[in-house]
């Protein structure tokens, strides 16, 4: 492994003498900071590499520059759960960042001339009659277990073609995108709009096939409202602190590192500055590059190249004025014809804003014509209150490609990496030591922490959770 130095390369603290149970963290969003803390605390020596020149990841804000000075910008809805255990582990200068709020979300859902709209939960609300199974007690799925979200969908029945055409929307197939990819697309589960919710937590109650697939919003289950932890400020600034709680915490923190992973003859190398020569590896990014140097090192293993499925899409950044809903509120959009897939209001320090994410490309009309579409249903679904003068105004355009699609095939191929990296065992004492995966849902931050806190525990590796 390379330890060169680099002019680009930004180091806290400098650890030489590292012993076996030594952990490098790669990668400095979320994932991998808690789990730099959470190791820290441990007491075991930890590095974290970041290559970006900050850490956070996808997660810190977009800075736009205007005539009235920079403006800051959340990167799409963004929270975390109050009850997470890697909230215990910051101290108040970190934490008085985050808010303890209210939050509410929402779904409009445009089913040929109607539009449904459900309070509390944020999934498809679709009229018509319960599927059949939802009458069976004792059917929880079709015969085998759904692998696409074709065949998921199949188990709605009437309500399976509709389903179909919205999540075609992604630019794939739903023969194609793996049925894990309900979830992202927040096709996980369907409101049954002409059925009271009372009626359907009864057949939830008798039905093992309803309660997986079917939803009432939060306030008939007799939940509280939602709470979370949004940012007061915006992201960037709860890392920032982040970072010097690492520091303090005795974590080496390096960013802007020209970091690359290498698979050669049966061994996984890990090319950066400043890395010890024997380590316990986590891997907190994505997991497109391991992916390939696993498949370098072990060429005759059955770990083909992955589809990446990628969705272009746009996220407009927009100020709004008259907004007397509930803030922050997040709406996710069924419309089959509409590019708008979710939309949410904010408040940034004094202002109130939004970020619109969309099926793309847009031109700048269709930008123009959507934010009035949208104002408008706004207030005709009551989601703005009742006045009459919303307007949302965008400041910043981005087109981007949004990579939380994965096909039924890398679904399992990933699945078949996890546990080939698992049993691996490195054949040279210069190649990484061990690996632990942490990276591989787009979704589902905390089983990502649970899933690297398990492994580390396997390998005997104290963790602070």
């Amino acid at each position: 492994m390379s330890r060169r130095m680099s002019s680009r390369t930004r180091t806290d603290h400098d650890h030489t003498d590292l012993s076996d149970e030594s952990v490098v963290v790669i990668g400095g969003g979320f994932t991998g900071c808690i789990t730099a803390l959470r190791l820290a605390q441990a007491g075991h020596r930890v590095m974290l590499y970041e290559t970006q020149s900050q850490l956070g990841g996808t997660l810190r804000d977009l800075d736009v520059d205007s005539s009235a000075g920079t403006r800051r910008f959340l990167r799409g809805c963004q929270y975390a759960d109050v009850d997470a255990p890697w909230h215990t582990a910051l101290t108040n200068l970190v934490a008085e960042h985050l808010d303890d709020v209210s939050h509410t979300m929402g779904s409009a859902t445009r089913q040929g001339n109607s539009m449904h709209v459900a309070h509390d939960v944020a999934v498809p609300m679709l009229g018509g009659a319960l599927p059949a199974r939802a009458r069976h007690v004792d059917t929880v799925s079709t015969d085998a277990v759904p692998v696409t979200l074709a065949e998921r969908f199949a188990e709605y029945d009437a309500w399976s073609p509709w389903l179909t055409r919205y999540a075609e929307r992604s630019g794939h197939a739903a023969n194609v995108l793996s049925a894990r990819a309900a979830l992202g697309m927040q096709l996980s589960r369907v409101v049954a709009a002409d059925i009271p919710s009372l009626d359907v937590l009864a057949c939830k109650a008798r039905s093992a096939w309803a309660d997986a697939h079917l939803a009432v919003p939060r306030s008939a289950r007799g939940n509280s409202p939602l709470r979370a932890l949004v940012p007061r400020s915006g992201w960037s600034p709860f890392f920032d602190a982040l970072h010097q709680h690492l520091v303090h915490e005795g974590v080496a923190v390096h960013t802007g590192v020209p970091l690359r992973v290498r698979g050669t003859d049966g061994q996984i190398t890990v090319d950066a500055p400043a890395l010890p020569s024997s380590a316990v590896y986590v891997w907190a990014g994505s997991p497109v590059p391991l992916h390939k140097a696993f498949r370098d090192a072990f060429p005759e293993a059955d770990s083909p190249r992955l589809d990446n499925a990628a969705m272009p899409a746009v996220h407009v950044h927009a100020d709004v004025e008259h907004w007397s809903g509930p803030v922050p509120h997040y709406v996710q959009w069924f419309d089959t014809e509409s590019p708008l897939l979710r939309l949410y209001v904010y408040r940034m320090k004094d202002r109130v804003q939004a970020c619109f994410e969309c099926k793309g490309p847009l031109t700048h009309d269709a930008v123009q014509s959507l934010l009035h579409d949208v104002a408008r249903q706004c207030m005709a679904l009551g989601l703005a209150g009742t006045t009459s003068a919303l307007r949302f105004t965008a400041v910043e355009v981005n087109a981007l490609r949004l990579h939380h699609l994965q096909t039924a095939r890398d679904v399992e191929r990933l699945s078949q990496f996890a546990q080939q990296l698992a049993a691996w065992k490195p054949n040279a004492a210069s190649s990484v030591r061990a690996m632990i995966d942490g990276a591989w849902l787009a979704y589902g931050r905390e089983q990502k922490l649970r899933e690297i806190k398990n492994a580390l525990i396997e390998r005997g590796l104290a963790v602070a959770w």
